[in-house]
């Protein structure tokens, strides 16, 4: 299969995954051991997943509860592990226009609650791989700005939405979709259908699985979102949020594709 180059450092409008490093594995081995640390101190992962879903919830009150001993020990370790792929977060939000607020929300996530849904990702694929790996029917949902910006994409609607053409080479639609090929997964980019309609078109499978991927926004809602099915989904975070939503324009993105085939593997990965 052909690979597009080795991803370069990018930088996000609010978050990267390199930090101060020039690769994303640094990231993946920190959230790990973040998860590990606390899944060790509350025991159950679920319980955990609440109260991370509950803190990121309000991001006002989140800056009160910081102050809570309650939940002080696990907002500071969050900050000061993962401060480093958040530091565009608050410039962010200072040139944020109420405008763009009050009609995407998520646009103003401030750096906690950053923090909090990168930890909720790592849980929710710890909680869901197995099940996810053993479906009988698996799909993914792509986002559309991991194509090759300087061709004109290919992509046609086929099934549930859009998939890869294979036009380019470099493109990280085409190395993400046939990794996940030659592991059984339907590739399917996401531009067209709603969560409904795709959840409509599964019904007649028995066994289903989602794996996502897209800014860390996204994907922690869209795991949120497909959990209420009750289908087992994970997914990985893009390196960096450099779309049009974000930046006024598109700008070339990646992901760590050595993250994706260890995920989608059989073999034991070292960040679970």
């Amino acid at each position: 299969m052909d690979l597009p180059e080795k991803y370069i450092k990018v930088e996000g409008k609010t978050y990267n995954l390199f930090g101060k490093s020039d690769s994303t594995e640094e990231y993946y081995s920190v959230i790990s051991s973040l998860a590990d640390t606390f899944s060790a101190e509350y025991g159950d992962i679920n319980q955990l997943l609440a109260v991370i879903r509950k803190l990121s919830k309000n991001k006002l009150r989140l800056k009160k509860l910081r102050q809570d001993e309650t939940h002080r020990h696990l907002l500071t370790l969050l900050q000061e592990n993962l401060g480093e792929y958040t530091e565009k977060v608050e410039q962010h939000l200072k040139e944020l226009s109420l405008i763009k607020l009050v009609r995407d929300r998520r646009l103003g996530m401030n750096e906690m609650q950053y923090h909090l849904y990168m930890l909720e990702a790592e849980l929710v694929n710890r909680n869901n791989r197995e099940s996810f790996l053993n479906a009988a029917y698996k799909i993914a949902l792509l986002p559309h700005c991991l194509f090759d910006t300087t061709k004109t994409c290919q992509a046609k609607p086929d099934g549930l939405d859009y998939v890869c053409r294979k036009c380019s080479k470099k493109c990280y639609l085409n190395a993400v979709s046939g990794l996940l090929k030659e592991n059984g997964i339907e590739p399917y980019i996401w531009l067209e259908s709603d969560l409904k309609k795709i959840m409509a078109g599964l019904k007649s499978k028995q066994s289903i699985g989602v794996f996502g991927i897209a800014c860390i926004p996204e994907l922690v809602n869209g795991m949120r979102n497909v959990g209420k099915y009750n289908v087992p989904v994970v997914g990985l975070p893009l390196n960096a949020n450099r779309c049009r939503r974000w930046t006024g324009e598109f700008h070339p993105n990646s992901v760590n594709l050595e993250q994706v085939e260890r995920f989608l593997s059989d073999i034991e990965i070292y960040f679970f």
